[in-house]
């Protein structure tokens, strides 16, 4: 088989069939459990000689473009693979022994992301807890997200109010950070005002069921 040829030598026409191979496949093809290192040794072979040619030069630029084809077919199937497994249970095939931590990671984090959110789904909305795996990745949204502050008014008075058409509330208590049916961070505090749209229509009632927001008059 080709397989067991590039087990004792890796060659350009190799990993072009290996490329070609990956895209020809819906799913992960196997790979040769020496590829890396084998890849690894071509590599340094090629880029270590003296005498390079304007050929030599030319099949080491073709080579690194097809291995990244080849890495970036591989990752998006590695994801593919990964929500699979979550919703069915049954394991990856013909992933490589350096994919591995990598497909174990989406696994996780999938399973996590999909717990929490049914998990607030089925919560009140002012003790819904987050997980510790969530915490990072809420103080890093949270890092890059603008200072909630409420809406300035005019610096100029007008003449005569204007007519407000758009609805504001008023948080009556403070709720711990959770995450919204829009996938956004949302931390509100007592007192704080809110304008219609500002959080997501559903939000938005399920606050003012629940007594957690109130019109402002």
């Amino acid at each position: 088989m080709f397989y067991s040829a590039i087990l004792f030598m890796l060659t350009f026409e190799a990993i072009r069939d290996l490329e070609r191979g990956e895209a020809e496949s819906k799913t992960l093809q196997k790979l040769p459990s020496t590829f890396l290192d084998e890849l690894r040794e071509y590599m340094t072979m090629k880029e270590s000689m003296n005498d390079k040619t304007s050929a030599d030069l030319h099949e080491m630029e073709n080579v690194k473009r097809s291995v990244r084809r080849l890495l970036e077919m591989r990752e998006k199937k590695l994801v593919e693979q990964a929500l699979y497994t979550v919703r069915t249970g049954y394991p990856a095939e013909n992933i490589a022994k350096d994919e591995e931590r990598l497909y174990h990671f989406l696994v996780e984090e999938i399973k996590n992301y999909r717990e929490s959110f049914f998990r607030l789904l089925s919560s009140p909305i002012d003790s819904a807890p987050v997980m510790p795996e969530e915490s990072k990745h809420i103080e890093a949204v949270k890092a890059v997200l603008p200072e909630h502050k409420p809406p300035k008014g005019p610096e100029v008075p007008e003449p005569a109010p204007a007519i407000e058409l758009v609805a504001r509330y008023r948080v009556t208590r403070t709720m711990p950070k959770f995450i919204g049916p829009d996938m956004n961070i949302y931390e509100l505090k007592e007192s704080q005002t809110v304008e219609e749209g500002q959080i997501p229509k559903p939000l938005n009632d399920l606050l003012l069921k629940k007594g957690l927001l109130e019109v402002v008059v």
